[in-house]
């Protein structure tokens, strides 16, 4: 039952959230889709990842914090914001745990999304390279690195 409904605390919706979580080998974040996609191509052994356009990019004008809709949105979304921050922060200690070859393959998929929008292909920063990448400079991750 819901919250709302005075059967879940948020302390108790965060319990649920981390144990259900808990489950997964990694738990991606929208904000960070070239981290999250550079992560699985990882942990599947995965050559490549293809991917055209841009990445979780929304045109719309977004409500400052400071607004009253913001502030009522906060207010009513308590819970689920906890457990996204609670997430986030992990999702970031993956990341940064991850080392510098995957922070140099990260930087490299991002710069090839930026300069190449609608060509993009996420395998150019992705493992086990082809001669082609390599030849081009493409940073590679050594196995059981």
């Amino acid at each position: 039952r819901l919250k709302a409904e005075g059967a879940l605390t948020c302390d108790g919706l965060l319990e649920q959230a981390n144990d259900y979580l808990e489950r997964f080998d990694l738990v991606g974040i929208a904000e960070e889709t070239e981290a999250t996609m550079l992560l699985v191509a990882d942990l599947l052994g995965l050559q490549a990842l293809p991917i055209s356009g841009q990445l979780n990019r929304n045109p719309h004008r977004k409500r400052p914090p400071d607004s009253e809709a913001y502030k009522a949105m906060e207010r009513l979304n308590e819970c689920s914001i906890r457990v996204y921050d609670h997430w986030r922060g992990r999702f970031a200690r993956v990341v940064d745990a991850q080392g510098a070859s995957f922070q140099h393959r990260l930087q490299h998929l991002r710069a090839l999304l930026r300069s190449r929008p609608s060509k993009a292909v996420a395998k150019y920063a992705t493992i086990n390279a082809t001669p082609k990448q390599e030849a081009e400079g493409i940073p590679v991750q050594s196995p059981g690195a």
